[in-house]
């Protein structure tokens, strides 16, 4: 697999009355396709993948790479406090055929710089020549070490092929983006700045608001390179509105799962830390959206 291109969604785990519903991938993976996805990154963040058992992160993997094609990449998140349990769903993500494994950093016991690379180097060698991409989001995992040190420690990994980098440090990214003239895919992880990351060279993107604003972002991208950044930016802060309408509602998560519902892709609630959205809180968040101009942009599929 070559460096990703395009926009590759963080979906959401549905669930019917708080246990994986298996059902409703199909018509889910047909929703994403239609937005012009280049893929999904599952069971990470935006799956709730802490909150799922071992068994159900296994079943969404069996399902989801039932509707993979060349140009609509699985990618599974494999990241876990227990290296076992990691190296465990490397291995069955091979057995499934998928085309990628994100690892995350344990966040319980953080560990240490060398400590991480160690890890990172034990899961990657399970997964035989499967492409790994790190999984940088501090704000989470609470590991902030420079991205570019870690992947100096990994040079070694050869089946390591990128970042998955959700963070603000733009000049951290850069520099790995030209490290080793280039070597490794780094996929920008933060929707609401889109455009920084496009400015210091991303190619691929991962992200939640992916799965219910794809047109926006991929007009995004086409007034950057047109080169009419003010137009870019206009789109920009419309992103960065939701967004906040999202936070406004719980957190992206709980807000992101209820847009899902109101374009008419229904994926069952949140498990529980997290708590739902009552129907009066939906209406009045599909007024602010409607506010806003969103559903403009909903519409724009392919």
């Amino acid at each position: 697999m070559g460096k990703i291109e395009g926009l590759i969604a963080a979906p959401f785990a549905p669930m019917s009355d708080g246990e994986i519903d298996l059902g409703r991938v199909a018509d889910y993976a047909g929703f994403l396709k239609s937005g012009g996805m280049s893929g999904v990154f599952i069971n990470g963040t935006t799956g709730e993948s802490m909150s799922l058992t071992s068994d159900e992160r296994m079943a969404l993997v069996e399902e989801w790479v039932k509707y993979k094609s060349d140009d609509f990449k699985v990618i599974v998140h494999a990241g876990h406090n227990s290296l076992v349990d990691s190296v465990r769903y490397a291995r069955h993500a091979v057995e499934c055929g998928a085309d990628a494994l994100g690892i995350m950093s344990p966040f319980f016991f953080k560990p240490e710089l060398a400590g991480l690379i160690r890890y990172i180097e034990e899961v990657a060698s399970s997964a035989g020549d499967l492409p790994v991409y790190y999984y940088h989001i501090p704000s989470l995992s609470g590991s902030d070490f420079s991205v570019y040190d870690l992947l100096s420690g990994c040079s070694g990994i050869s089946n390591l092929k990128g970042v998955k980098f959700t963070y603000e440090n733009l000049m951290d990214f850069r520099d790995c983006i030209s490290k080793e003239d280039g070597r490794y895919d780094m996929l920008w992880g933060r929707d609401e700045i889109c455009l920084a990351g496009l400015s210091m060279g991303a190619r691929g993107f991962v992200g939640s608001t992916y799965n219910f604003m794809a047109p926006l972002y991929l007009r995004i991208r086409s007034l950057f390179e047109s080169g009419d950044i003010e137009g870019a930016r206009l789109l920009q802060d419309l992103s960065i509105a939701v967004i906040k309408v999202m936070i406004e509602c719980g957190n992206g998560v709980v807000g992101g799962k209820a847009i899902m519902k109101i374009v008419g892709m229904d994926l069952g609630e949140t498990r529980l830390p997290l708590l739902g959205l009552d129907d009066v809180c939906i209406d009045d968040m599909k007024m602010k959206l409607d506010d806003l101009g969103f559903f403009d942009w909903v519409n724009k599929r392919t």
